[in-house]
């Protein structure tokens, strides 16, 4: 009799506790891949492009953006992070328009249309296909108010890359 109330027991916390975890926190694991793969694919093709080699996921340099994604929504600011020691890109946006990693990375890729290789870069673009970034790692920070609250929140995409790229007056590569 026991043994039978105590898997009971045991199922009902298990239920509750599930239950319990916001959603957000269940599907971290799941975002998180789809977005590792997000950036990886669309970087590494721009790299490909222009004749770079990939960039590999760092999750301790993921961690050092979603540190500063968050701080980004939370202060309702869009500024670089300092003392890092990582190349960073930046992308903000608010409502359905701006609710995927794709659509605030392809603004990044976009400016490509302006860059004329062999010219030093300076832009989310060379970041991007620098030649010495070896890693990279990303956050999303999402959240229902900041400057795009009107649009049904704001959210932050924050890159860095390891080693830093992007250097005035050096081309990327």
């Amino acid at each position: 009799m026991y043994n039978k109330v105590s898997v009971k027991i045991t199922m009902i916390l298990i239920m509750t506790a599930t239950l319990a975890v916001p959603s957000a926190v269940l599907q971290l694991s799941y975002a998180q891949g789809d977005l590792q793969n997000t950036i990886l694919n669309t970087h590494n093709q721009e790299r490909a492009a222009v004749g770079v080699a990939p960039l590999t996921w760092s999750d301790s340099i993921a961690a050092s953006a979603q540190n500063w994604a968050d701080n980004l929504l939370s202060t309702g600011s869009l500024v670089h992070s300092t003392g890092t020691g990582f190349g960073e890109n930046l992308a903000s946006g608010g409502g359905p328009d701006y609710a995927t990693v794709d659509v605030l990375q392809q603004s990044w890729v976009d400016e490509k249309n302006s860059y004329v290789p062999g010219t030093p870069g300076n832009s989310h673009y060379t970041q991007m296909v620098d030649q010495r970034s070896t890693e990279v790692g990303c956050a999303l920070a999402s959240g229902p108010g900041g400057e795009y609250a009107q649009y049904g929140g704001t959210n932050v995409l924050v890159c860095q890359y390891s080693p830093p790229g992007n250097f005035n007056g050096q081309p990327p590569f």
